[in-house]
């Protein structure tokens, strides 16, 4: 069975929850590493992730006014959700919210694009201070150039390698070569505890034709959990036509 997260507002938290099954599930907990340079940590206590993110009294509101901030919550997940940053997330039904729940829907509002923000940044973060060799293209079997995406996701670094067969020419316009066509687009996931699935590319040729940029979307999978995920990569021509 496949684990979703859920969000729910409680006593002035933001709080992001691995919904459980019957059967318990291990699950990788650490600061951000390469998924296959750690090892697998049991932790059943740690399922939860809370984010502080407003101390508040409790507020007074009317069955019209809870319904309203409802709305706005579920508006500002789905606008996380949508981002497709490597979280997912859910508001809890109505039902189940008690009168400390509740919070202003522009400070929850702020909360989620703060969340969005810190999450892409811990990845940036990581990916500058990759080596220059973890940055490097490789010549496959099959004669594609492939080269590494790396991407934060519940608190590991997962790797998706991108390959593609690329062609050049000489153009006299920019004297130098060029790109002149990409094709046989695919990505793999590189991990043995999760599973990557493209759903979607698309390819723009920038900078006169000396790079393609990629833009990917998928899906990882593993451990019980789903995260959309959606990230860019380029490859570069030189003035020789070599591929980098």
């Amino acid at each position: 069975m496949k684990k979703r997260f859920y969000m729910s507002v409680l006593l002035g938290t933001v709080t992001m929850a691995a919904c459980m099954a019957e059967e318990e599930t291990d699950v990788m907990v650490d600061t951000p590493v390469i998924g296959e340079q750690k090892e697998a940590v049991s932790e059943k206590e740690s399922m939860f992730d809370t984010v502080q993110e407003a101390e508040a009294a409790p507020l007074e509101l009317t069955q019209q006014q809870k319904e309203a901030y409802h709305r706005r919550y579920v508006e500002a997940v789905t606008w996380l959700n949508e981002q497709k940053a490597g979280l997912h997330m859910e508001v809890s039904p109505i039902e189940q919210f008690t009168e400390e729940s509740w919070q202003d829907p522009d400070i929850f509002e702020k909360g989620m694009r703060d969340m969005v923000e810190q999450h892409l940044a811990k990845e940036r973060e990581f990916v500058q201070s990759l080596s220059r060799s973890d940055k490097e293209t490789k010549m496959q079997a099959d004669g594609k150039i492939a080269k590494k995406a790396y991407m934060y996701i519940s608190d590991v670094i997962h790797v998706v390698e991108v390959a593609a067969n690329f062609t050049t020419q000489y153009s006299e316009t920019h004297g130098r070569q060029v790109f002149a066509g990409i094709d046989n687009i695919t990505t793999k996931g590189v991990s043995s505890y999760a599973e990557w699935e493209q759903t979607s590319v698309e390819v723009s040729l920038i900078d006169g034709g000396r790079t393609y940029s990629i833009d990917i979307e998928g899906i990882w999978s593993g451990l019980g959990l789903t995260f959309e995920k959606a990230f860019s990569i380029e490859f570069n021509c030189d003035q020789y036509g070599n591929i980098y």
